[in-house]
Order: C-alpha cells, then sequence, then structure tokens
C-alpha cells in the first residue's frame, strides 16, 4: 500500500511528465515556416506518399459574409427531440381521457329501512353502498333492480355496470 503523501507525488510526477511530452512532441506549429506556407505540414509516420498528397491539398471555402438572406426568408428552427408524424400523414386529434372500467361489479341490491343498498363485489370483498355514497373514485347515481350507475368523480364522467358483470 503506497502511502497517500507519496501517493500524491507519483501523481503530480506522471502529471508533469505527460505536460513534458505533449509540450516536446511535434506540431503544426513546429512545421518550418516554408512548409505552412506551401501547405507541405509533414505527414504521420507510416502513411504512403499519396496519402501525405491528399492531406495537404487545401480547399477554399468562401467566407461567411458572402451568403446574404432576404427579409423575407424564414428559418424554421426544429426541436429534434419532438416527436414529429411522418410526412404526409395526418396528426391524430388528441382524444379526451376516457375513465377506466370500475375494479367492481354489481352483484345485487338489498333494502334496509326502506333504503335500497348495493352489493358491489371487489375482489374478496363486498362493499355495501347507497345512493348518493363515495367510495374510492366513484359515486353511486341510481340503485335499481338491473343496473347501477356511478360517477367517475376524477372526470366527471357517468358509467353503468350491469348486474353480475365480473370486473377485468
Amino acid at each position: 500500500m503506497i502511502a497517500p503523501g507519496r501517493r500524491r507525488l507519483l501523481l503530480a510526477a506522471a502529471f508533469l511528465a505527460a505536460l513534458v511530452s505533449a509540450a516536446l512532441a511535434p506540431s503544426e506549429e513546429a512545421a518550418p515556416p516554408s512548409a505552412k506556407r506551401a501547405g507541405k505540414l509533414p505527414a504521420p509516420a507510416g502513411t504512403a506518399p499519396e496519402a501525405r498528397r491528399t492531406a495537404a491539398r487545401e480547399i477554399e471555402v468562401p467566407p461567411v459574409s458572402n451568403y446574404k438572406r432576404s427579409s423575407d426568408e424564414t428559418v424554421e428552427v426544429i426541436d429534434i427531440f419532438e416527436a414529429r408524424p411522418a410526412p404526409g400523414s395526418v396528426p391524430a386529434a388528441p382524444t379526451k381521457p376516457e375513465a377506466p372500467k370500475p375494479p367492481f361489479y354489481y352483484s345485487g341490491f338489498v333494502e334496509e329501512s326502506g333504503l335500497t343498498k348495493a352489493v358491489l363485489v371487489q375482489g374478496d370483498k363486498l362493499i355495501i353502498v347507497a345512493k348518493g355514497d363515495q367510495f374510492g373514485a366513484y359515486q353511486i347515481e341510481e340503485i335499481d333492480s338491473g343496473k347501477l350507475v356511478v360517477t367517475y368523480l376524477p372526470l366527471g364522467e357517468r358509467q353503468n355496470v350491469p348486474l353480475g358483470e365480473t370486473a377485468k
């Protein structure tokens, strides 16, 4: 195990060696001025003479000031992260969210003290509710001998729950 003080010293020495080797390495600036003007820079070792000639060619690029834009020309900025429809396809209209199917089913009703109550089955639980009762995200609107009407509260959407339909 190397002591922390000695480790820092070794790392500093390695860093210094890297800096010195980078400073002494041949670069474009180290080429003679005549080679720079003629475009003849030293080619990397192991390259063919044809590759050296190809690398030494200069490409003339017109200055940016030559490109002018008229005042009526507009620029379209594209967000590359935005999902865009394929060209020629019609984008789908946004749909209104729908209430999920109730997680319970209507098993029947009972009369208790002149009040009709619905018996609901959710998993292994029996829930007995009356008109106007709220449980979970639902409120009971109507109870009839053959159907149950509930409102899904987050969307205010009414749903019919037929007698004996199993929830899936």
